[in-house]
């Protein structure tokens, strides 16, 4: 779950070249997300599942959120479910995405940042050379200055484009660049 500052999601989110390479990788926290869209206007309603595979004792986490807003701030309000009322969001709702999302901090400055590899979309696997390629960093304030790790390869930022939102990239796919 991102973090928020109250209710308000502050995020920048940038576009990858590629992920990380592996050595990396394995210093992260691996966490599998499946999210389904039940409402996709503002404000959103998604479903969530989540499952860190270092932890399988764990289990599966729930949850649902109405997400309001665009951008580099929106309001977020998660709440625990059950996994009944997410497998009936599975079968109902087609706008679906599925993602191995790795959190690791920056050395250089020890802010959290989460790359997400989107590997299904409404049940679909996303060949590899197709692969969407995310990272998000979490702010606590729209202003705060940070340092982009060494280790990412970033193609460009893509905070205040639409087409790479999560729930754009459910409904529509994978955006064609320009």
């Amino acid at each position: 779950m991102a973090k928020t500052k109250g209710s308000q999601e502050i995020e920048r989110r940038f576009l990858l070249e590629e992920l990380p390479t592996l050595p990396i990788l394995k210093t992260a926290k691996m966490l599998n997300y499946k999210t389904i869209y039940v409402y996709t206007d503002d404000p959103e309603l998604r479903l969530r599942r989540v499952f860190q595979p270092a932890k399988p004792e764990l289990g599966f986490r729930f949850s649902m959120t109405i997400k309001f807003g665009e951008g580099i701030e929106r309001g977020e309000y998660p709440t625990p479910i059950g996994k009944k009322l997410f497998k009936e969001g599975t079968e109902k709702y087609p706008h679906q995405v599925e993602k191995i999302r790795y959190k690791r901090a920056n050395e250089s400055d020890g802010l959290l940042w989460e790359i997400d590899h989107f590997t299904h979309l409404k049940g679909l696997a996303v060949p590899r050379r197709k692969s969407l390629f995310l990272a998000e960093i979490e702010l606590d304030g729209p202003n705060q200055m940070f340092n982009i790790p060494g280790w990412l390869k970033i193609r460009k930022e893509v905070t205040n484009d639409l087409r790479y939102s999560n729930k754009n990239i459910a409904v529509y796919g994978i955006p064609v660049e320009d």
